[in-house]
């Protein structure tokens, strides 16, 4: 074999390996919040293993995990900026939250009916004080503005797919033997600020999002054959993992709906927006 022929077979074979698509992850779990933050104990933490294994067997090398004490909204942002670095053109991330949800009050009027949704992070409180203003709850403007971030990142061939198994309304039940386990309350994130109407809504199908429930339900936990909790969302996606490696998006999220019809014990519907890219249907 001559040298410009060697030279040339080198280059493809770097070539292959710069474009190789990267699989990203990023798993949140919280159960454990603490006593002062006047959430109630949920298994949030108890998903991260299922997720993670979902995660693994469907390619994904690189899985960072926040559980409980790490998971504050600093810890949650420098992980999702540390995400977006090792990013690159292509790839796919996966970003996955457990844990409580609220709806606060919506200052920049993007919101028709006046609140934001918000993920809570292990440091976030659930009601309003003169020590604590919300300003460690994570709003989905705040996600918006990374998603989108991302998204310029990774290109059109990249995917982003972001599972919710929170909810932003509930009972705030504790999370005992035999009773029902409800992410959420009912109570909003009321903060006595004048409120904005009119601002421009933020849309976009650039990434696919994935709730548990829809806004008007509440999103219970599952208790599985061993007796362990889990989040409906992140047990229904474990199950269905080994489905995932040539299903598209809309199978496995009809898969999951179906599942959900059979073995939650009150109505709950996934809810799901946009697309992993405009170019590709698989899910992973």
């Amino acid at each position: 074999m001559n040298f410009h022929k060697l030279f040339l077979i080198i280059l493809l074979l770097i070539g292959g390996f710069v474009n190789a698509q990267n699989k990203l992850a990023l798993v949140i779990g919280i159960g454990d919040y603490p006593e002062e933050s006047g959430w109630c104990q949920i298994h949030g933490d108890n998903d991260i293993a299922i997720v993670t294994e979902m995660l693994e067997d469907n390619g994904f090398e690189q899985v960072q995990i926040l559980s409980n004490k790490a998971a504050t909204k600093q810890g949650i942002m420098d992980a999702l900026d540390d995400l977006a670095k090792k990013a690159t053109r292509g790839d796919v991330v996966y970003i996955h939250f457990s844990g409580h949800g609220q709806q606060i009050t919506d200052l920049d009027g993007d919101e028709p009916d006046g609140y934001d949704e918000a993920w809570i992070p292990y440091d976030a409180c659930k009601d309003y004080s003169m020590k604590y203003k919300g300003q460690n709850h994570i709003l989905d403007d705040e996600l918006f503005d990374f998603l989108n971030q991302l998204r310029a990142k990774l290109g059109d061939k990249g995917k982003i797919i972001v599972v919710s198994d929170a909810c932003h309304s509930g009972s705030g039940s504790r999370g005992d033997e035999d009773v029902d386990v409800v992410r959420g309350v009912q109570e909003k994130f009321e903060m006595p600020s004048e409120r904005s109407f009119g601002g421009a809504k933020r849309e976009t199908t650039a990434w696919l999002f994935v709730s548990a429930c829809k806004a008007y339900q509440n999103n219970f936990e599952y208790r599985d054959a061993q007796g362990n909790y889990h989040g409906m969302l992140s047990y229904l996606l474990w199950e269905s993992r080994a489905a995932m490696r040539d299903a598209t998006w809309q199978e496995v999220m009809a898969t999951i709906d179906n599942r959900l019809l059979y073995i939650a014990k009150y109505p709950q519907q996934s809810q799901r927006e946009g697309a992993p890219n405009s170019s590709d249907e698989k899910l992973f």
